[in-house]
């Protein structure tokens, strides 16, 4: 597990790792284990931005929208909803 004071870094791993092993014996041993919000590669970076994966729901409106249109086009939604249908109403603010 790693930990940052701003998704840009400078990320620090946490000594006691309680969640994930860095050694899987007999097969190998890792020097690090990153996360998924750690974005160690600049081209990754520069096409992702610094957050890929943004939390709440005005961060993701578009993509929620634009997979609402992906499912309805394919016909697997009986109506197009709208994305405030999907989460309940405390949520909408974040």
């Amino acid at each position: 597990m790693a930990y940052a004071d701003s998704p840009e870094g400078p990320w620090k791993e946490y000594e006691a790792n309680p969640l994930i092993a860095r050694e899987w014996a007999p097969h190998y041993k890792v020097s690090h284990v990153s996360g998924p919000h750690a974005i160690w590669i600049e081209e990754e970076r520069r096409l992702l931005g610094v957050d890929p994966w943004p939390n709440g729901f005005k961060q993701n409106r578009a993509n929620l929208e634009r997979f609402i249109g992906y499912a309805s086009d394919q016909g697997l939604l009986q109506r197009k909803l709208s994305v405030e249908e999907l989460f309940v109403e405390a949520t909408l603010d974040t």
